[in-house]
């Protein structure tokens, strides 16, 4: 790809993980206005994108958990349970 090929591709295009390369040969001047324009994505924000349902599923899996736990505390508490 040329250099001004992946210019414009910043400039116009919003950023995601397929061409993430392009945003490495922008200028740093071209990265602060694609940010300002709210056009660039940062890494971590592409990152939870890809692994958005296994996130869900973890944070389903966590609240069980809890869940399980304070119940298993409140019968304990209420001498339900030794």
């Amino acid at each position: 790809m040329s250099k001004t090929y992946l210019s414009y591709l910043g400039r116009y295009l919003n950023i995601n993980y397929n061409n993430i390369m392009a945003i490495k040969k922008l200028s740093k001047k071209e990265i602060r206005k694609l940010e300002e324009e709210g056009r660039l994505r940062d890494y971590v924000e592409i990152w939870v994108d890809q692994h958005n349902h296994k996130l869900e599923l973890l944070r389903t899996i966590t609240s069980l958990i809890a869940a399980i736990a304070s119940s298993v505390v409140l019968l304990k508490l209420l001498h339900i349970i030794n």
